[in-house]
């Protein structure tokens, strides 16, 4: 017995410690919070490779934040994909942000005040960015890319992309605009929801 657990004694601790992040980790996933990031995966990993059984660290992997990294890495490879598209579109039909008006590069000016509202009223949900023309915004859920441009005629020009690569072009002169048609996914059905852009200012 006292061999046994000298020799997996190690082991069996971490790969307790770390089953209790797994699980934590699949339990904050299905309330919608972030999990903990690989640690129980992690700590399995290392029990196993303390033993002779040193190929059952690929046990490890079950941990729910191991595809949470590859889909990371997927996502950010589209995202520059998406990013060269819109540069592209960009460069070629408006207003590059250093050839702005001045009274414009002013509304860029990170001390301007001026913000960027999404809000998703599905999910009774608001966000506030800084704003800047020309730059590529992204939400994940519902996943959209878009970004705000003046066009050849001084004219304010909303660029959206809903996932697919195609870029949708839609003047943006009025307060706010709501891009329809975006579809998620909630309870393995798919539900189409808007969101609203609109420009202003708020005190910090």
């Amino acid at each position: 017995m006292n061999e046994f657990i000298s020799q997996y004694g190690v082991c069996i601790l971490l790969c307790v410690i770390g089953g209790f992040f797994v699980i934590m980790s699949y339990a904050t996933y299905g309330t919608g919070s972030s999990p903990t990031p690989f640690i129980g995966g992690i700590l399995i990993a290392i029990g196993f490779l303390t033993t002779p059984y040193k190929w059952l660290a690929l046990l490890g992997l079950v941990d729910y934040a191991t595809p949470m990294i590859i889909y990371s890495i997927y996502d950010s490879k589209k995202f520059d994909k998406v990013l060269k598209s819109f540069k592209e579109r960009i460069a070629s039909e408006y207003v590059a942000t250093e050839d702005l008006p001045d009274e414009l590069k002013k509304t860029t000016d990170r001390d301007s005040g001026t913000r960027l509202f999404v809000n998703i009223p599905d999910r009774e949900e608001e966000l506030e960015w800084f704003f800047y023309f020309n730059n590529v915004y992204r939400l994940r859920i519902p996943k959209v890319y878009f970004s705000i441009c003046i066009n050849k005629k001084s004219e304010r020009i909303l660029l959206v992309d809903r996932g697919d690569g195609h870029i949708e072009a839609t003047s943006f002169e009025q307060d706010s605009i709501t891009i329809n048609g975006l579809m998620v996914k909630e309870k393995g059905k798919e539900k189409e929801i808007k969101v609203i852009l609109s420009l202003g200012t708020t005190n910090e």
